[in-house]
């Protein structure tokens, strides 16, 4: 079982007709506990994660939620559930499937509750054993239920999205689950169905660091949990 914390900072570019805007903005800190279980399956390493936590407001408030749909802070602690079932069809190479949700459970200091995040996700990680790096490749599916504002739905907020978004990660202190990640991804959409009037996203870039810690268990990784780490880098 192992503790990680991470720190996003978010560049987004949206566009709306003939507004263009791209915004740069900290998102909020994420706290999760991990725990790892490695069964062996069709004769390959597998890696199977449950990861429980919650963020931190940065004390940036809502950060212009109309903009950006996904990666916003909510000035509010929420509960986060996340899972991942990998398997390492060869050395270096591993395929997972991936769920996230954040759940916005209180309103904000100006009454606003912002909608509920649900994310499916399929990735192929190049991971080569030794190696302080990876890099991945995920199509996701991101749903984001609509906001609430003095307890009346907001329409011009929350929708569907898939995006193609490549990844990297590479340690940078440490080594195992006891290290400091350098973090980026970049979501490219593919589709985009949004309620109301908002902006759309041309791109959004993520990166930020990882710090993760054993609690307790062993402090080396296995091949598999190697090769499935990057859901939570």
């Amino acid at each position: 079982m192992s503790f990680s914390i991470s720190l996003p900072l978010i560049i987004n570019r949206s566009v709306n007709l003939n507004f263009d805007k791209q915004e740069t903005n900290v998102g909020d800190i994420s706290l999760l506990v991990r725990h790892f279980s490695s069964p062996r399956l069709f004769s390959k390493p597998t890696n199977i994660q449950l990861a429980i936590g919650s963020t931190i407001p940065t004390g940036n408030g809502i950060t212009n939620v109309i903009t950006d749909e996904k990666n916003f802070a909510s000035g509010t602690f929420d509960p986060i559930i996340s899972m991942i079932a990998a398997i390492m069809f060869k050395p270096g190479w591993s395929f997972d499937t991936r769920f996230f949700t954040r759940q916005i459970l209180s309103y904000d200091n100006n009454r606003t509750k912002i909608g509920d995040l649900y994310s499916y996700g399929f990735n192929i990680t190049f991971a080569p054993v030794g190696a302080s790096y990876n890099i991945n490749s995920q199509i996701k599916f991101i749903n984001r239920e609509q906001d609430i504002f003095n307890d009346i739905t907001f329409a011009n907020s929350g929708g569907d999205y898939i995006y193609f978004t490549p990844g990297f990660s590479k340690v940078i202190f440490g080594e195992g689950e006891t290290a400091i990640r350098f973090w980026s991804e970049v979501d490219i959409p593919l589709y985009q169905y949004v309620q109301g009037i908002q902006l759309t996203e041309k791109f959004s870039i993520r990166f930020g660091l990882n710090f993760g810690l054993t609690l307790f268990g062993h402090k080396s990784k296995t091949k598999a949990q190697k090769a499935g780490n990057s859901l939570f880098d």
